[in-house]
This record gives structure tokens, C-alpha cells and sequence, in this order.
């Protein structure tokens, strides 16, 4: 599926590339009037038409009366609305020639077969055909056009093929064979209809960079370059568009089983992968943008630094958005996904708003916030079964615990290397401990220990605690380093615990996780009714000092009171305390 998905891009590209140069800027006008409104009716209308289609597969295994009316009435009004903006723009776009208008429509109907048939591929879980359709498509559009260039080269041929093209998938006869179902309780008008709400929604915020440049007052150099640089900028959705048809299927079955948990964690998952994948976005962006886009089209095009890394950053936010919002679709939720796009183009407008003279920035600014505000809208509206501030103690966490492990990766860096040099071993170190409700996950750390040093001792030591003074921790432990009795001493090993949070195992406040003998040691489970965190109430009253009585006693006071203003006490409260002696 990935091979014919990067099959499909290229060739795409390549299509393009081909028309640019045999037909010259003139005779490329009305494919690029074309190809712009396919585009546009693609991932608005089309797409969500396919993803109805797999879903409706994957849990009912069929199509009802009711959903495929809506979608032959979807398609007909999309092929009707194309055929109008060809016909009204024809003498503008088209050089007069009114049978543009019949290819477009051509082009609608033609892609709303590709995508039933590939809906229908992916919703009976055959990924690998619905990769070749989708490469075949590509290929057969591109031998067609090459074949036109030869024989005939001329605009209305090269048009054709873009209509011809995804008839490729009717190579699989059993794509188009959805079988039909009894009407049920449900509402495919609704679902679709506010599924391509958030659709056309999602798309103003990629699209309606050239446009706001203009309406901010930007010349025509800046909104060519405005409009080129976010073009090679959404390269990679392109492959995106594809990819998705690949996690629906699961998401819908863990919808239909009830496995809001393990939904929860995929959105969680998408949302912090976004953010932290922006930030070398944003780098490379800034480094390579400028000359690719000058090599391609041209010394004139090239893009400052700021701007094309604010594209790259905001690109990569959108690519989690498209499928964090899966999560959504796999439960029917299309109107809380319509919300949070419409969050977004909210964020947007404010971000237009941000200090600077300069047009572009501006721009980039505006697409940066506006992308950014709709993931964590995707996040925040995805989550089920949490409480308003479980909700923003996760958002909280994910913020901070990713700023932080940008903030900190120098010294993360250089305490790595310490590691490294001062003893034998790698300089992490993964150990079992008990999370939220008792499940074990593994906690990183930075290796503080000789990597031959056994459990033997620790376990002796737990086994022989009898009285409220006695420490968790040892004393004078002889199987730690040089380096690692000073990272202890100064809680620095536990830096990696960031790590933690922003996957969800583990929160910024919260009990400190156990090893499993601690638990049992402890035999309480009202300790596990929240994220473990990397700080907590016990740690601000006297860290491994305390007895396992009163760090069970203080974990228990937090638990019963915790509140998000509480949580932001005892992290101002962790920074003194980490200069302090542990014994104090």
C-alpha cells in the first residue's frame, strides 16, 4: 500500500511536470484550472465519500439503500457544481471552449468510481490492491499523457487523461461489488454532510494562503510565492490522503468494540507525534525550503527562511490532524470533527493578527496557529470518558513534556554522554513499574547503575523493611556510578521520565511509579487511580527520605484533592526541592 501510495504521488507530480513543459504556460492554463477543481472536489466531497464507504464495510459489511442515495446524490451535486464553474469561467479559464466544462465532469464521476472502488478494497482490508489502484491510476494518467504529447500534444487531450486515469480500478472487478444491506438507524446525510463541512474546512486552512496574502495587500510577487511554497510544502499530505484508508479499518473496529482507552492513546499518540515531528519540520524547512523552491521554479520564487519553515512546521501539524480525525470518523463523530476544523480556522485568524510587517510571515503565522489549534482541538474533542481536568492535564502535558524535551535535549545530550563515559552500558535504562490502574508499563530513565548489578540487593532490602522509618531507596547503594549517585542526587536521571508523559504513561504530577515489589510492598491500590508523574506531593515533602508510610500518605492526600492549580503548586515546589538535601 505505501509502495503504489509513493507510485501515485510521484506519477502525479511527474503528470503535471510533463503537461508544464509540452504544453508551455499558456496551454497549462486550463489543466491547471482542472486539476484544481479535481483537487478541490477530491478531498472535500471524494474522500469522504470513500471513508463512509470503509467504514460502512467494516462494521456492517455493506452499503444500505439510505447511505447509497446520499452518496449518488453527493456525487451528481459535485458533478453538477464542476461543470458550472467550468461553464461560468470558461471564457477565463478555458479560452472559450466550453467542452472543458463536459471534462470536468468526466473527471468528477470518473473519481467517484475510483474512490468507491477503493473504498470498497480498503473497507474488506485489501491494502495491498487498494495500493495498486491507486499507483495504476497514477500510471495509466501519466502513459496516456505521454501518448498525447507524442501523437497529439495539445491541452483538451492531456485533459482526458486525467478522467481516464482512475478507471484503473476497474481492472478489479470485485472493487465495485458492495454488497447492499437492510437501511438501519442511522444518518448517512448527516454524517457526510458534516464530513465534508470539516473537509472543505481543513482545505481553506491548506488552500487560502495566495488569498489572504492578497487580501492582506501583498503584490504579486509575494503571492506567487506564498502560493508555490505551500504547494511543495503539502507534498507529503498527498501521500497522507492515501495512507488513512490504512488505520480507518482499526480505528472503526475499536470504535465498535468499545475500546475507548485504546482510542484515547491513538489520539494522544497523533497529537504529540504532530507537535514534535513540527519542530524539525520547522528546521529543515528553514534550511532546504529556500533552495528546493528556487531550483524548481525559479531564483524569483525563493522563499525566506521564517516562511518556509512556518509552512513546513504547520504541514506536519496537518498531516497528524488528518489522522487524528480518523478517530472521530471511525466513531461517526463527524460533527465534532467539523467543530474542531472550524476551531481552527478561528486560530488562523488570529494568528493573521500576529506582529509583523512582513506579508509572508504573517501568512505563516496564520497557517501555524490555525493547523496547531485544530489538533488540539482533534485531541481535546477525540478524548472520551476523561473530566474537563483530565482533559487539560493531558493538554498540559503534552505541551509542557514536549517544550521540555526540546528546551532540555542539550542537556539531555551531554548527560547521555557522561553516562556513557563514565561506565560500561547504553545510557538509558528501561525498568517495569505499576501505572494508572494497576498496568505495567516501562519507564526510561538515564542508567545510574553498573549494567552488571542485580536486583538481588534491592529486593533483600525492600523484604526487610519493618518500621515507618525505614527508606524505599537504600543508603550508600554500591551498585550505582560515579555519574549516576550525582544524577540521583540532583533527580536528573529521571529526565527521560519526559518521555513518558508525552506518550501517555505517565503525567508531569502525580504518585510516583513503583517497581512491582514496591507496590506489594505498599498493598494499596487507590494510589493507581492516576498517572504516575515524574513529580508529586511526597517528592516535594522530602523525596526518597520519607518512609513508605508517608509517601503512601502523601500520594493518598493528592489523590483526594488534586486539582490542575494543585498540579502547578507542586511543580513550582519541585524546583526548590531538588536543590534541597533529600533528608531535609
Amino acid at each position: 500500500m505505501v509502495a503504489g501510495t509513493l507510485v501515485a504521488g510521484v506519477g502525479n507530480y511527474a503528470y503535471q511536470l510533463l503537461g508544464g513543459r509540452a504544453l508551455g504556460p499558456e496551454g497549462f492554463a486550463p489543466i491547471g484550472t482542472l486539476l484544481t477543481i479535481h483537487f478541490l472536489a477530491f478531498i472535500i466531497v471524494l474522500l469522504p465519500v470513500e471513508q463512509l464507504i470503509i467504514r460502512a464495510l467494516t462494521i456492517r459489511g455493506g452499503l444500505t439503500s439510505a447511505s447509497t442515495r446520499t452518496i449518488l446524490a453527493t456525487v451528481s451535486a459535485t458533478a453538477a457544481t464542476a461543470f458550472l464553474v467550468a461553464w461560468v469561467g470558461r471564457d477565463r479559464f478555458f479560452a472559450g471552449d466550453g467542452r472543458y466544462a463536459m471534462v470536468a465532469v468526466l473527471v468528477v464521476l470518473a473519481h467517484a468510481l475510483f474512490v468507491a472502488g477503493r473504498g470498497s478494497l480498503a473497507g474488506h482490508r485489501r491494502f495491498r490492491a487498494y495500493g495498486e489502484a491507486s499507483g495504476g491510476a497514477s500510471v495509466l494518467r501519466l502513459l496516456i499523457a505521454i501518448l498525447v504529447v507524442v501523437l497529439a500534444p495539445g491541452p483538451l487531450g492531456f485533459a482526458l487523461a486525467l478522467a481516464i486515469g482512475p478507471l484503473v480500478v476497474l481492472l478489479w472487478p470485485s472493487a465495485l461489488k458492495i454488497p447492499k444491506i437492510p437501511d438501519q438507524q442511522t444518518a448517512p446525510t448527516r454524517f457526510l454532510a458534516t464530513f465534508i463541512m470539516a473537509a472543505a474546512a481543513s482545505q481553506v486552512l491548506l488552500l487560502a494562503g495566495p488569498l489572504a496574502a492578497g487580501a492582506l495587500g501583498a503584490g504579486a510577487a509575494v503571492i506567487s510565492i506564498v502560493f508555490v511554497t505551500f504547494t511543495l510544502a503539502r507534498a507529503p499530505l498527498t501521500f497522507g490522503y492515501n495512507l488513512i484508508a490504512r488505520v480507518l479499518p482499526p480505528f472503526t473496529l475499536l470504535a465498535e468494540e468499545g475500546d475507548e482507552a485504546g482510542l484515547n492513546q491513538w489520539a494522544a499518540r497523533l497529537a504529540v507525534g504532530g507537535m514534535v515531528v513540527a519542530v524539525p519540520a520547522g528546521l529543515l524547512g528553514w534550511w532546504l525550503g529556500p533552495p528546493i523552491v528556487a531550483a524548481l521554479f525559479g531564483e524569483g520564487f525563493r522563499p525566506d527562511a521564517p516562511f518556509a519553515a512556518l509552512a513546513a512546521a504547520g504541514v506536519s501539524i496537518a498531516g497528524a490532524s488528518l489522522f487524528l480525525g480518523q478517530v472521530l470518523v471511525a466513531r461517526g463523530d463527524t460533527v465534532r470533527l467539523a467543530t474542531a476544523w472550524g476551531l481552527g480556522i478561528a486560530g488562523a485568524v488570529g494568528g493573521a493578527f500576529i506582529g509583523t510587517a512582513d506579508v509572508s510571515h504573517r501568512i505563516g503565522w496564520a497557517f501555524l496557529t490555525g493547523e496547531t489549534t485544530a489538533l488540539i482541538a482533534l485531541a481535546l474533542l477525540a478524548t472520551k470518558g476523561l473530566t474537563t481536568y483530565e482533559m487539560t492535564k493531558r493538554l498540559f502535558d503534552v505541551a509542557a513534556g514536549t517544550t521540555l524535551l526540546i528546551v532540555l535535549s542539550p542537556v539531555l545530550g551531554a548527560v547521555a554522554l557522561a553516562v556513557r563515559l563514565d561506565s560500561k552500558g547504553p545510557a538509558l535504562f528501561l525498568q517495569e513499574r505499576i501505572g494508572k490502574d494497576g498496568k505495567v508499563f516501562r519507564m526510561v530513565k538515564f542508567r545510574t547503575m553498573h549494567t552488571d548489578a542485580g536486583e538481588d540487593l534491592h529486593h533483600e532490602h525492600l523484604s526487610g523493611l519493618e518500621t515507618d522509618a525505614d527508606r524505599l531507596k537504600m543508603e550508600h547503594d554500591p551498585r550505582i556510578t560515579r555519574v549516576g549517585s550525582w544524577l540521583r542526587k540532583a533527580s536528573l536521571d529521571e529526565l527521560p521520565n519526559l518521555w513518558n508523559v508525552v506518550t501517555g504513561d505517565m503525567s508531569l504530577v502525580g504518585p510516583r511509579p513503583l517497581i512491582p515489589l514496591e507496590a506489594e510492598l505498599l498493598a494499596d491500590s487507590r494510589r493507581t487511580a492516576a498517572k504516575p508523574g515524574v513529580t508529586g506531593y511526597a517528592q516535594v515533602r522530602g523525596r526518597d527520605a520519607i518512609s513508605p508510610e508517608d509517601r503512601n500518605r502523601y500520594d493518598l492526600e493528592y489523590l483526594e484533592v488534586r486539582s490542575f492549580w494543585l498540579d502547578l503548586r507542586i511543580l513550582l515546589e519541585t524546583i526548590p526541592a531538588v536543590f534541597r538535601d533529600p533528608g531535609e
